[in-house]
């Protein structure tokens, strides 16, 4: 995607790169988003949050704001056969799961910004199966 983007701005075109993985408005948008409209709309009882990670944004935002309204709330990572996160969570090391996933975006076996962001935040991990 970023080559074609590349190759249209070259040409005069107008195409933007959002570099939704790497680009830490994705995890600020959920950070002041959905992390406090989770929060307003269970009044503040949230015993645990649970997420898949593709770009990391959404389980790295929201946990990073509940966790900064309460830290005994539980942040964990759904992950599914063939991403890695699992275990970058348990191990601190990209291992992929047994198997492949079925899930667009889902599965990724690197560390992205946003992710990286909000890690502090994560718990814990578990393992899902998406088929």
């Amino acid at each position: 995607a970023r080559r074609v983007v590349e190759e249209d701005v070259a040409t005069g075109g107008s195409s933007v790169w959002t570099n939704q993985f790497e680009n830490l408005a994705n995890f600020r948008a959920h950070y002041d988003g959905t992390g406090p409209e989770i929060w307003k709309q269970t009044r503040g009882r949230v015993a645990a949050f649970v997420a898949a990670a593709g770009t990391g944004g959404t389980v790295g935002g929201v946990s990073a704001f509940l966790k900064s309204q309460s830290k005994t709330v539980k942040c964990i990572v759904a992950d599914c056969a063939g991403s890695g996160y699992h275990d970058y969570v348990s191990t601190g090391k990209f291992n992929p799961l047994p198997g492949g996933t079925i899930t667009e975006g889902i599965g990724i076996m690197r560390l992205t910004e946003n992710f990286a962001n909000g890690r502090h935040c994560v718990d814990g991990a578990v393992a899902v199966s998406d088929s």
